[in-house]
This record gives structure tokens, C-alpha cells and sequence, in this order.
């Protein structure tokens, strides 16, 4: 996938979506996952917009919710 326009935050989520795809695939061999994040990859290399994921489907350490909540809310504000 190679972005095809957008801006540049989207043109470089489109990379790193990319990045993780390949490791996703290659390194973990999780294909669901590759599969999922190739699809949110696809859509940002067309320029849609891709929300943060929803931290509470995802098995995550928790010392690093309050990192992630505050992180995923700067994002969708557009900070």
C-alpha cells in the first residue's frame, strides 16, 4: 500500500500501518490482525479518515491505559 494523496499525517499513518502489516504477517504470523490493520492501511493511503483504535478491545498492559487514553484522546481532538 502506497499513499496516494491525503495529508501528510495520513500519508505517514499509511506507512507505519504498513510497517506493522509486514510484522503482523511476518514476525507474529497473525494474519487476523495483519488482515484488520491492513484494511485501516488501505483506507488512510486513500485519504479516509481512520479513527485510534478503542483501547478496551485490546488486551492491554495496565500500566499503559492512562498512557494510551491520553494518547488516543489527543488524537481524535486533532491535537
Amino acid at each position: 500500500m502506497q499513499p496516494t494523496g491525503g495529508t501528510p499525517f495520513t500519508q505517514a499513518l499509511t506507512e507505519e500501518y504498513r510497517k506493522f502489516v509486514v510484522f503482523e504477517a511476518d514476525e507474529m504470523n497473525d494474519w487476523v490482525d495483519a488482515n484488520y490493520f491492513a484494511r485501516k492501511g488501505l483506507a488512510a493511503a486513500n485519504g479516509d479518515i481512520v479513527l485510534p483504535e478503542e483501547l478496551g478491545i485490546w488486551d492491554l498492559p495496565p500500566e499503559k491505559v492512562d498512557e494510551l487514553t491520553s494518547a488516543r484522546g489527543r488524537l481524535m481532538r486533532g491535537a
